[in-house]
């Protein structure tokens, strides 16, 4: 019998190392996590928190939009600020939103306070502060921009916590996923920010600057209702300490 040719013995190498490849990729393959198919009780939860995630960002935008208009129109009309002041002013409550929305992100990060409770309180505040908008046509305009700052930042704080909640939440493969959210947030953005301007300036014009306050507390109340929806679906465990602490009762886990 003749002894192998010479060519046969790399072939021969090249089929062990394809077979220890592939034992390798099996291996890897059954150490990998397979993901879990949700329950239908945690699929409904994401979906519900998604659904409310992105009422949120529609009142956030209606919110934050409509303060940029009305506040300069009353400070025009009522205080008979210049266009300039009102510019100057204006652009400096909303650096200071920046900068109040700094320290709020900058606690979040060094774990002083955690997402949930950031939430479940920054919305609630931006509904207490929208209170100062009532009757400030005939007192203060320092009342407006101090509402107008807290608003504001108080705002964008909750919102983006819920930006993060909607992203755990998100599927992908389903109708409630992390691109179809982040396409639904874009076009209410802008439906927001084009709506708000015209209708707080016609609240002003044809009822009243204290309208325009109805307006803005009841949009935010709704705001702070659907936060706390988030919170309750996120953070049950939280939720239940939060009323504890706050109403001195919890509800009982069936």
């Amino acid at each position: 019998v003749g002894t192998p040719s010479s060519p046969s013995a790399p072939f021969y190498s090249d089929i062990v190392e394809e077979e220890e490849q592939v034992r390798l990729q099996e291996s890897l393959d059954a150490e990998a996590p397979v993901e879990k198919t949700p329950s239908l009780e945690e699929q409904d939860k994401r979906e519900q928190t998604m659904r409310a995630c992105i009422a949120y960002v529609l009142e956030r935008a209606f919110t934050v939009a409509a303060i940029e208009a009305a506040s300069s129109m009353i400070l025009e009309t009522s205080f008979g600020w210049q266009p300039e002041r009102i510019g100057l002013i204006v652009g400096a409550s909303c650096a200071s939103s920046g900068l109040l929305m700094f320290f709020i992100l900058l606690g979040r990060r060094l774990e002083l306070f955690e997402d949930g409770l950031v939430l479940a309180v920054t919305a609630p505040i931006g509904a207490l502060s929208s209170l100062l908008f009532v009757g400030a046509n005939r007192t203060s305009a320092w009342f407006i921009l101090v509402a107008d700052v807290i608003l504001t930042a108080s705002a964008f704080s909750a919102n983006g916590v819920t930006d993060g909640f909607a992203n755990a939440a998100a599927r992908q493969g389903t109708l409630y996923s992390l691109e179809n959210y982040t396409t639904v947030k874009t076009v209410l953005l802008c439906m927001g920010r084009v709506a708000a301007p015209p209708v707080a300036r016609a609240m002003i014009h044809s009822f009243g600057w204290n309208a325009y306050a109805a307006m803005q507390l009841a949009v935010t109340i709704c705001g702070a209702g659907t936060a706390f929806k988030i919170f309750t679906l996120m953070r049950p465990s939280e939720t239940n300490a939060l009323r504890q602490r706050c109403f001195g009762w919890k509800e009982v886990d069936n």
